[in-house]
Formats: structure tokens, C-alpha cells, sequence
């Protein structure tokens, strides 16, 4: 014990006498302003001396850095939609400096972040749930890597170290935006806002954060307040052939008013398409905001936000290649078919999540501000589906259907009949929509074989935040916050359509027909039993989950000389629980009312440091060791029917550490960096219809492990006055560390089935290419005008794995090493790609203060339509032995845009 208390006596001891005997430093100051308009540039971000003295412009765009020790130094300025701009400075000993007015020139990458924006939502039109992390990293041109995978590689579906969205955190004036409920960044929450999200912050991996602990995947804070926003107004205008045909945007920003002490911003959106590149997915979407900042004194200041983004388009999912093959194109969509000659789509997404913010700043002191932010969301998520009882799958691409089913059966004749069918009929390739109403139509009792159902969640969250930041001395930093976050969402579905018929009664198809003899146990809600359910009543599921979490994180970070020692730490609180609404009639006992509460303690751990070996090179090293409780989504087994929660629940472990190099000049950027995350007891919990066991199961797989290392480098380098040379490589490995226990349960009577090992040991973690590379170059005019051209590179990119098919059960009786041992057992590593991009645009002055600046963004220009970007293995397969098909249900592909294109015109003052 002696050593540990003589450390911490030392280091408290070292962190009292800075406190006290840190001498008075100098100040460094000047005016932010846009290069072609001269008008202040507020929100600026100012370092000196790589990070070691940073401030923010004010709504005048002046800066003033304070207690800085003479030297020589690096000055860096970034703002969003701007290129960085950097100098060498000189601070002399006893004199304060005025750098005087310092140009930022507006940014092709900005125009880049546009037009790349209208990909956020490609991922989301697949029915794969929401994308990766790119979305945050799109506004972080000011990491030389995260700005160039950013930009040309997100599209692709790369995600930066392999990593999920959810080990991402994304903020909003320090509150936390992720869901409470599967720790998600849903950005069609503030899709469409582009001119106020864009002042942000983001960092990558491990990298000290001052408003969170943070995650390993690095964290984005967006600014939302008017004084951080350019003043003046700017209206957009855009079309494209990606998610969207047409885009309009306006904002406009008030200077600071009665007697500047107010100031608003106003912005709103519209996007639309009838069809965007995928046929049958309409889009349409809106967007509102308002903001509103209140200096109540030179210390006090309340910023009330609100914004509100309606959205609805038509979704697609991938399919399997045969499908593609007989249509002759990578982007069949079966959830479209035509209704009375127009085009519907069965899967329709409309979602909305009004927000509603109020934040406090206040300035405690010389060096010390106090952020405080209280936040609402409402709104809803609601996605259709069809739904059917005791009639023929509506589904186009049903495997029944396709002619690789007649083929194995030994059927040629009939294979080739629905292969010319496919190929020459709409009503067989795509949902027959009239055969459905007249299959309805002709039920004598009016009951409904088919129906359109709503499957929606109701959202209702409140978040409470606080932040300190202070610099009690020139060498120490200090940041401490909190934040409570409290959900009760409401998980539903209800009539949508009941496509001709008069009512649907709620019962479980299934149950009815496993158990004839016990009614009750079809019941959906034995509280109503037998109800018949028109068009808007819920049925089938209903349930709330009930969220409760709260964190607080301390960091100190201390500036010794050359180095700096940064420690962090960090304590949360997470308990949720089921109330069912409900009672089902296959688990009487179990499904009405609340379920037990799961409650988790997640302690964690964070250092780092960084050592400047002069005022150009850098180097770091973080780690961390942290938990994460379990996400509510993932901890019951079936919470649409019951409350039980999964077995062994507990909370995943986070180890990570970080190696790294940077150099910064204001000719060269370059970084490269080595990592490697190590996660534990991770949860996988799904329910399909298996095959093998003849109904709808619920597998579920815990304590895997899974690993994540590789080395991430990029540079970029002026060369001569005009042209600029950039590239970025990640050489990643992600894969499964172990073999986690699983078990197969059955949805309608709660019983474990099976269960065992998994053996998926050193297979790949699926979702991003774990090798890609970009090389660009790209040339800035003197007259504001810039052109590039990007290449980019994606290897090593696997499909999502089965945990069914790696089990013993599903080799049972087959000879292993033999090719059908091989077929069951293999992972599909898909094809590696390349893609070429092209961009170019100009800034126009029309008047004294009034510019138009109009770009094009061309992506894949060679129209690479074979690149697949991502897939999985069906849940469900044929198992049987030496009897085995692996190819009845084969994988599922998503296939990269062809050749696109989005031009843009920007009008502003």
C-alpha cells in the first residue's frame, strides 16, 4: 500500500504547487473573418502550440488566448466549411500580441460534405437499421484522416476501425444524442439542418475529451447557438440521382440585437424524390429550426433551441444474387409494386423527433465556464410491413418463387417458366398488390388475410447535462460534468391498411396452429380476447421500455512543459425494465406488467499523453478501460410477447489503447496511428424462423469477444501555391476472439431447445472493409475556384455471419472437411474495389457582400456497379444432415451507386 499512497501523495502534491506557483502568462489575440466577404467568422476554433492554449471565436470573430508563455509557436484555425488555416507565430517575452485580421478561405471539402451528405441515408434505405459512425466524421475535416475517409470512403459503408455507431458518441451543446435504448445516432433526427449542425468538434478514437469521457470510436459536439453561426443569410439549391432529386435549404442569422444582448437563427429544408436511385423508394423530408440566445449579462447567457425533421421514403433491403442476375441489375427491390399503375412500396419509413433544448453558460470566473442543458425529444419511428394469415407469402423473391427452387426439386421445365415469368411479368418480380385486395375481398366474414401494419416506437426522453471546464492555472486543466438521461418509449403496431378487407383478428397464427386444442394460448392479449381490429387499433405487441441511466465523468489533463499527462475516470448508473401492456396468450404469467429491473454499475478509466518534441511533431498515447451496460433492445429475449430478461446478463468490457505520430506544418499534415480493442461479454440476440425446428426461435449468444487493431495513416501536403496532394490507408483486422456460449429457445413456449459453443473463433467482424485506401489531388484557383479527383480502395470486406451455421448441431452427420462441410462452415469474402470521384466548384462575387458558389460532386465516375459493400448470410437455412442446402437460403448483397452525381448552389452574404 506504502507505494500507491506515496504516488498519490506525490501527485497531489505536484498538481497543489502548480495551483499555486504558476506564473502570469501573456495573451495572443486577433479577428476570424471569411476571405472573400471580410465579414466575421464567429465559432472559430484558435490552437496554439498544438492544443496547449486554444480559444473560440466570438460573434465578432475576435479570439483571445490568454497566460501564454513566450516562444515560438504553431497557430491553428479551423471553422466549419472552411480550409484549415495555419501559421508560425512568435510570442515575445513580456508583450501581449495582436495577430490582427486572419483570412479563411471557404473549402471544396465543404461543397464535398454536401453532396456526400445525401449518402447518410443510402445505408438507412436498406432494411438494416441505421448506418455507421460516417456521418459524425464528415465534420471533422480537421483530423487529416478522419476528414479523408470522411469524405471518400463513408459512402462504401467504411467505418472508422470497424466500429458500430454506437461506440460513437454524438452531442449537441454536451448533451448526449445517442438513444438511450440501443445506444444508436439516429442523424435523421436533424437530417436537413447542414447550416447549424456544422459547428462541431469531433475526435477521434481515444483522444481526451472536455465535455465526456467518451467511447472509443471518438466523439463529435456540435455548437447549437446563433452567436457561433455566420451571420447573414444563405439559401441552397440542389439536385441529384442519389436518395433524393431536389434540395432546397435557407438559414438566416441575426446579428446580436437589443443592444447585443439577443440574437436568433432561423433555418428550414425541403428534399424530395418520387424515386431516388433504387426504384419504389420516394423520399420526402422536411426540416425546421429555431434558435433563440440571451445575454443576461456579461456572465450569463440561455440559449432555447427547437428543430423538427418529418421524414418519409420508401425503403429496399438487399437480395440474393440469382434475383440480380434474371433482372440484369444489382438494384432489384422487392418491397415495390404497382397499385392501380402507381408505384407502392410495402416498407415505408416515417419518422419524426422533435427536440426541444435549454442551455445555461455561464462564465464562472476568469478561466472557468459552467455549461448546464436540459433537453426533450418526442416523436415517433414508424415503419410498415405486410402481414399476412394462413395465404400464400406475399413476397416476390419468397424462395419458393425462384427458379433456383424448381431447379433443386428437379423441375427444369418450371424453372425456366418463373425465370421468363420474373424477367417478363411485374406482378411476379414485384408485390402484386391487386392480387392481395382481391384475395381479401373474397374471405365471406370480411377477416383480413393480408394487412399493412404499422410498427412503431413512441419516443420519450428527457436529458439533464452539466459541464465544467476550468483552468485554474497556465499547466492544469480540469473538466467535470454529469449527465442524467430518463426514457419510457412506447413499442407498438397497429392497422395501417387492411387492403379491402373489414377487420383482422388478433390472434398468433403460429399458436393456432401448434396448439388447437388450447385457444387461449393464440391470443395476443387474453385481457381482449378475440378482438377484431380495424384500421389505427394496436394489436399483436404492445410495451414500454422503461430507461434510467445516469454518468459522471472528472479529468485532469497537466501541461509539463514538453508533455502532457491527461487522467480520467468516470462512474454510470443503468437500470431499465419492461412494462407490458399486453398479456400474451403464450406466456400468460409472464408478459403483463412490469418485468424484474436489470440494473448495472459501468466504472471506467481513461489516460494519456502527448509529447511535443517541438512545435511540428507529436506524439501520443491513450488507453482505456471502461464497461457499457447492456442496451435495452438487446437484453430481453422477446420483449415483443414476454418479460423475461436474458440469462448471465452483465455488462460488456472495453480495453483499448492507442500509439501515435503527428506532424503539423503549414505545408504537411500527417498522422498514423496504431490501435487495437479488445471487447467482452457482448451480446447477440435475434428471433427468426428456423427450419429445423419448424417455428420462430429466439437465439440468442453471449459473451463473445471480439477484437479490433490496425494502423490508420494519412497525409496531406501543399505543393507549389495551388495544388494540394492527400491520402489516407486503414489496415485493419477485426474478428472473433473466443467462442460464446449460445442457446435456441422457442418464441411460443419459452423453451430452450438447444444449446452450446459457437465456433466462431478468428472469424471476421463484418460490417466496414477492414483494408481501404484514398489517394486525391486536388487544385484551389486564385480566384476561388478548386477542382479534384479522389481514388479509393476497399479490401478485405466479409459477410455477416450466421451463428447458427457454426455450431455443431448444423454439421451433425456431415463429413467434416468435405466441400459441403466447407459450404455450411465458410464466411464469404467479398470482392476488393475501386471507385474514382470527381468534384469542382466556384465562389462568385456578385456584390459587396452577396456570393454564389456552385460545385459538383460526381461519385464512381467509371460506374462500378459490381462492388459489393456489404451482405449477410440468411438466419434461416436448410439444415439437414448430409441432406444440407446451404444454397436454398444463399447470402445477401448490397451493391455500391453506380455512377451519381449532386450539384449544388449556394447563395449567401
Amino acid at each position: 500500500m506504502r507505494p500507491i499512497f506515496y504516488r498519490l501523495f506525490t501527485l497531489l502534491a505536484l498538481l497543489t504547487f502548480s495551483l499555486i506557483s504558476a506564473a502570469q502568462g501573456l495573451s495572443v489575440s486577433g479577428t476570424v473573418v471569411d476571405a472573400g466577404s471580410t465579414s466575421p467568422l464567429p465559432g472559430a476554433v484558435v490552437q496554439l502550440g498544438g492544443g496547449r492554449y486554444q480559444a473560440t471565436s466570438g460573434s465578432e470573430g475576435q479570439f483571445t488566448i490568454r497566460q501564454v508563455q513566450g516562444g515560438n509557436y504553431q497557430l491553428s484555425i479551423m471553422a466549419a466549411g472552411y480550409d484549415e488555416y495555419t501559421i508560425e507565430v512568435t510570442i515575445a517575452d513580456g508583450t501581449d500580441t495582436d495577430l490582427g485580421t486572419l483570412p479563411l478561405s471557404p473549402s471544396a471539402s465543404q461543397e464535398q460534405l454536401d453532396a456526400n451528405l445525401t449518402f447518410l441515408t443510402e445505408a438507412e434505405l436498406m432494411d438494416d437499421g441505421p448506418g455507421g459512425n460516417i456521418p459524425g466524421l464528415l465534420t471533422a475535416s480537421r483530423d487529416v484522416y478522419l476528414g479523408q475517409v470522411g469524405f471518400n470512403l463513408g459512402s462504401a459503408r467504411f467505418q472508422v476501425r470497424g466500429l458500430d455507431n454506437a461506440y460513437t458518441i454524438v452531442a449537441m451543446n454536451n448533451i448526449t444524442m445517442n438513444d438511450p435504448d440501443d445506444d444508436r445516432t439516429y442523424w435523421s433526427a436533424w437530417g436537413g439542418l447542414n447550416d447549424v449542425t456544422r459547428q462541431a468538434l469531433t475526435t477521434s478514437g481515444l483522444q481526451p475529451l472536455d465535455f465526456s469521457f467518451g467511447e472509443v470510436g471518438g466523439a463529435t459536439n456540435m455548437t447549437i447557438r446563433p452567436t457561433a453561426f455566420r451571420q447573414g443569410m444563405r439559401f441552397t439549391l440542389s439536385s441529384s440521382n442519389r436518395s433524393y432529386a431536389l434540395r432546397g435549404m435557407a438559414t438566416y442569422t441575426s446579428k446580436l440585437l437589443l443592444k447585443e444582448k439577443f440574437a436568433y437563427t432561423l433555418s428550414t429544408s425541403w428534399r424530395y424524390a418520387d424515386q431516388g436511385y433504387i426504384p419504389g423508394t420516394y423520399y420526402e423530408a422536411y426540416a425546421f429550426f429555431g434558435s433563440a440566445e440571451f445575454r443576461l449579462n456579461s456572465d450569463h447567457t440561455l440559449v432555447l433551441t427547437t428543430f423538427t425533421t418529418p421524414l418519409t421514403r420508401g425503403k429496399s433491403i438487399a437480395s440474393v444474387q440469382e434475383i440480380y442476375d434474371i433482372m440484369g441489375t444489382n438494384f432489384y427491390n422487392p418491397y415495390w409494386g404497382f397499385q392501380e399503375g402507381k408505384v407502392r412500396n410495402s416498407r415505408m419509413l416515417r419518422t419524426n423527433r422533435p427536440t426541444a433544448m435549454l442551455t445555461h453558460l455561464w462564465r464562472a470566473g476568469s478561466n472557468t465556464r459552467i455549461s448546464t442543458s436540459a433537453m426533450y425529444q418526442g416523436g415517433h419511428e414508424r415503419n410498415n410491413a405486410l402481414w399476412w394469415f394462413d395465404a400464400p407469402d406475399p413476397r416476390p423473391e419468397y424462395y419458393r418463387y425462384l427458379p433456383s427452387f424448381y431447379e433443386q426439386n428437379g423441375q427444369p421445365e418450371a424453372a425456366e417458366a418463373a425465370r421468363m415469368a420474373w424477367q417478363n411479368d411485374p406482378s411476379v418480380s414485384q408485390i402484386n398488390w391487386t392480387r392481395l385486395y382481391e384475395i381479401n375481398r373474397r374471405q365471406e366474414d370480411g377477416r383480413a388475410q393480408y394487412l399493412v401494419e404499422d410498427r412503431t416506437v413512441d419516443i420519450n426522453t428527457v436529458v439533464l447535462n452539466t459541464v465544467v471546464n476550468s483552468k485554474p492555472t497556465e499547466r492544469l486543466f480540469l473538466d467535470a460534468g454529469a449527465e442524467v438521461r430518463l426514457a419510457r418509449n412506447h413499442y407498438y403496431k397497429t392497422v395501417s391498411d387492411l387492403l379491402g378487407a373489414t377487420y383482422w383478428k388478433d390472434v398468433d397464427r403460429f399458436a393456432e396452429r401448434d396448439f388447437p386444442g388450447e385457444p387461449g394460448r393464440a391470443q395476443a392479449d387474453l385481457n381482449n380476447p378475440d378482438r377484431m381490429v380495424g384500421v389505427g387499433d394496436i394489436f399483436g405487441y404492445n410495451y414500454h421500455g422503461n430507461i434510467r441511466q445516469a454518468n459522471a465523468f472528472a479529468q485532469g489533463a497537466y501541461h509539463a512543459g514538453i508533455v502532457r499527462l491527461t487522467l480520467a475516470a468516470t462512474g454510470g448508473y443503468t437500470t431499465f425494465w419492461r412494462t407490458g401492456n399486453m398479456r400474451n396468450g403464450n406466456h400468460p404469467n409472464n408478459s403483463f406488467g412490469d418485468s424484474e429491473k436489470a440494473t448495472f454499475f459501468t466504472p471506467g478509466i481513461r489516460t494519456g499523453a502527448l509529447v511535443k518534441l517541438d512545435g511540428r511533431n507529436y506524439l501520443y498515447a491513450n488507453g482505456a478501460l471502461y464497461h457499457r451496460a447492456p442496451n435495452f433492445n438487446r437484453s430481453f429475449i422477446s420483449p415483443r410477447t414476454r418479460n423475461d430478461l436474458v440469462d448471465g446478463l452483465t455488462t460488456e468490457k472495453v480495453r483499448s489503447g492507442e500509439l501515435g505520430y503527428e506532424y503539423r506544418s503549414p505545408y504537411l499534415k500527417a498522422r498514423i496511428t496504431g490501435y487495437y480493442t479488445h471487447f467482452s461479454d457482448q451480446l447477440w440476440v435475434v428471433s427468426f424462423y428456423h427450419d429445423g425446428k419448424r417455428n420462430f426461435v429466439n437465439f440468442i449468444m453471449n459473451g463473445i469477444e471480439t477484437v479490433h487493431r490496425g494502423v490508420e495513416a494519412a497525409a496531406e501536403a501543399r505543393v507549389f501555391s495551388d495544388f494540394t496532394l492527400s491520402g489516407a490507408v486503414n489496415l485493419g483486422q477485426y474478428f472473433y476472439n473466443n467462442r460464446p456460449q449460445f442457446t435456441i429457445i422457442q418464441d411460443n413456449i419459452a423453451q430452450a431447445l438447444s444449446s452450446g459453443e459457437v465456433f466462431i473463433q478468428n472469424y471476421r467482424v463484418a460490417g466496414s472493409p477492414q483494408k481501404a485506401a484514398t489517394a486525391g489531388l486536388k487544385y484551389n484557383g486564385a480566384k476561388f475556384w478548386w477542382a479534384g479527383v479522389n481514388v479509393n480502395y476497399f479490401a478485405d470486406n466479409y459477410i455477416s455471419l450466421n451463428p447458427d451455421r457454426r455450431t455443431l448441431e448444423a454439421v451433425y452427420n456431415v463429413d467434416e472437411g468435405s466441400p459441403l462441410w466447407n459450404d455450411i462452415i465458410r464466411q464469404e469474402r467479398l470482392p476488393n474495389a475501386l471507385t474514382t470521384d470527381l468534384y469542382a466548384g466556384k465562389s462568385f462575387k456578385l456584390k459587396s457582400n452577396l456570393f454564389l458558389v456552385v460545385s459538383l460532386n460526381v461519385t464512381n465516375v467509371l460506374n462500378n456497379t459490381d462492388f459489393i459493400t456489404g451482405g449477410f448470410e440468411q438466419l434461416r437455412y436448410d439444415a439437414n444432415g448430409m441432406e444440407t442446402r446451404p444454397d436454398q437460403f444463399p447470402n445477401r448483397y448490397f451493391y455500391f451507386y453506380g455512377r451519381t452525381w449532386f450539384l449544388n448552389l449556394v447563395l449567401r452574404n
